[in-house]
């Protein structure tokens, strides 16, 4: 089966057979599991970002602009600060995260060592990365409505 690499585009964009196999590639190398994850976070992303926005969508909430500027700080911080901080805080033996579900619930638990655990702490970090653009869209969309 071909693999989708650039030595291959060029052979399979002649025989325009490119998109093709390119997605039986990706289907017999866990696409399946590739879209549920990107569902799952794009999912999360935007309803955190909606409900957000109809929260904020109060005209007469008092510190709506200082609240909305807060929210907005993950979007102002770069990715390639945050992750590793998040990294951190996700630490399964001085994280502050950990630290929290170990006080509260008494487990520590492994972030890096699980795969369910890791991908709960991607959905968790992307939500962070991602929720802002998301709001903004739909503080937008809703501005946008006519009253």
């Amino acid at each position: 089966m071909p693999v989708c690499s650039f030595r291959n585009i060029i052979d399979q964009y002649k025989k325009r057979r490119f998109v093709i196999s390119c997605l039986a590639s990706a289907q017999n190398h866990g696409f399946s599991h590739f879209t549920m994850s990107l569902t799952n976070t794009v999912f999360t992303t935007f309803t955190a970002g909606l409900l957000l926005a109809i929260a904020f969508d109060t005209p007469d909430m008092p510190f709506q602009k200082l609240f909305r500027s807060l929210l907005l700080i993950p979007y102002a911080i770069p990715a390639f600060i945050s992750v590793p901080v998040w990294v951190g805080l996700m630490n399964p033996e001085f994280g502050v995260i950990t630290e929290f579900f170990e006080g509260i619930f008494g487990v520590t638990i492994p972030w890096f060592g699980h795969p369910m655990w890791a991908k709960a702490g991607i959905v968790l970090v992307n939500l962070w990365l991602g929720f802002p653009y998301m709001f903004l869209i739909c503080t937008g969309a809703l501005q946008a409505l006519p009253t």
